[in-house]
Order: structure tokens, then sequence, then C-alpha cells
């Protein structure tokens, strides 16, 4: 395993072909959702034997902060922190411009 875990990628435990910008984008989402909530994304994230637990649900930012008004932001964090890196976003220019559209 590489990384921090709860901050590390799902991919990071698995095969290392499979780290890219994607990983990127589900460290800083991690961070992004910490800023937001004060918390780490998954309730139920555990990582046992090299991967995570199955039965980690995200709850929305807005769920734990109501104070967020931003549900574009939301929705791009969580897409960032998808477990299926193949639904990320495909590139990095276009993560960070829904970020900046969110914003």
């Amino acid at each position: 395993m590489f990384g921090t875990p709860g901050y590390a990628s799902p991919e990071q435990s698995q095969e290392k072909g499979l780290i890219d910008h994607r990983t990127d984008q589900f460290a800083v989402s991690v961070v992004l959702y910490q800023m937001i909530t004060g918390e780490i994304p998954y309730e139920r994230l555990r990582w046992v034997n090299g991967n995570y637990t199955v039965d980690a649900e995200l709850a929305t930012a807005k769920s734990k902060n109501p104070g967020c008004t931003h549900g574009r932001l939301d929705a791009v964090v969580a897409r960032g922190l998808s477990f299926d890196r193949n639904s990320r976003f495909p590139t990095t220019s276009a993560w960070i411009a829904a970020l900046e559209q969110a914003g």
C-alpha cells in the first residue's frame, strides 16, 4: 500500500499501473471534503488487508455542513471521491474546470 489510509485512493492498494492523475483527484477531494465538513469523507471507511471496505458510503458535504450552499461543489468533490477511478474526471483540466465552475 502506498499513501495514507483515508487519503490514498482505492487503486493505490492494487497494481502500480493503475495510479495516475485520478489518484490525486481522490486525495485532494478528501482534503476539500475535510475543509467543508471537518471530517474524513467516508463514515465507515476502513483499510482492511490492503483494501477499503465495501460498506463505506459517502455522506454529502451538505448533509454534514448545512452551511455548505454550493451543491455543485459538493457534486464535484463527491465525483473526485469515487471508489471507481473511471468515474472520476477523465483529465486534471476537466476536474479543475469543474471546481472553478462550482466555486
